[in-house]
């Protein structure tokens, strides 16, 4: 997904300065007007709202057994297991989501919640002492974490007004995601080695 959405952003100059003109003199119409996309205050506030997400799956998909590691929270084999099942209730937060977001009246606030909540479990983990609550906690967020990038997915497609630029909104979107979670890892070392490890959770949760 990164490298669809940096190839779809560097291909724009070139598409530019290929434009053919017609026998009138005027340049022919793009079929996707990409700067309207990229220039939309809009769909940049969408993609980073949308953060917890990528920040969810790189930091517990990357980091939490080292996390474990490190503060003896869990042993290996707990929390190479927590990760795991961590991705697989992806499964269901995107289904659930996805079935019941489109028919909801209150997207807005659907979207807005669950992001924040997502945010606030990611938070907790550091607060968290009790193996069985925290291996729930874990797999609540991998739910909740698919759930938010599927309904970011379903309000970029529903105010794309032109079908043929729904790949580059959806790989636009996708780029923003991927400029969050690139650099979250080491990030969280940084943060765990100057300051503590809790202080990664609570800096990259809020």
């Amino acid at each position: 997904m990164f490298i669809a959405g940096a190839l779809a952003l560097a291909v724009i100059p070139f598409m530019l300065l290929s434009m053919e003109k017609t026998t009138t003199g005027n340049k022919v119409d793009l079929p996707v007007n990409f700067w309207k996309i990229i220039l939309n205050k809009y769909r940049w506030m969408l993609g980073f709202s949308a953060g917890i997400g990528a920040l969810s799956e790189t930091i517990i998909g990357q980091m939490f057994v080292y996390y474990s590691e490190k503060t003896h929270i869990m042993s290996q084999l707990d929390s190479g297991v927590t990760v795991s099942v961590y991705f697989i209730m992806g499964i269901f937060g995107g289904y659930l989501y996805g079935r019941y977001f489109g028919i909801s009246s209150h997207k807005t606030f659907v979207y807005v919640s669950t992001a924040v909540v997502t945010s606030l479990l990611f938070i907790s983990i550091p607060l968290i002492g009790n193996l069985y609550i925290l291996t729930g906690i874990i797999w609540i967020i991998g739910a909740l974490t698919v759930a938010v990038l599927t309904m970011l997915y379903y309000i970029v497609l529903s105010i794309e007004e032109n079908n043929r630029g729904t790949s580059f909104s959806l790989g636009f979107n996708n780029f923003m995601q991927k400029i969050i979670a690139v650099a979250s890892p080491a990030l969280f070392v940084y943060i765990a080695l100057n300051i503590n490890y809790s202080y990664s959770w609570y800096i990259l949760g809020i």
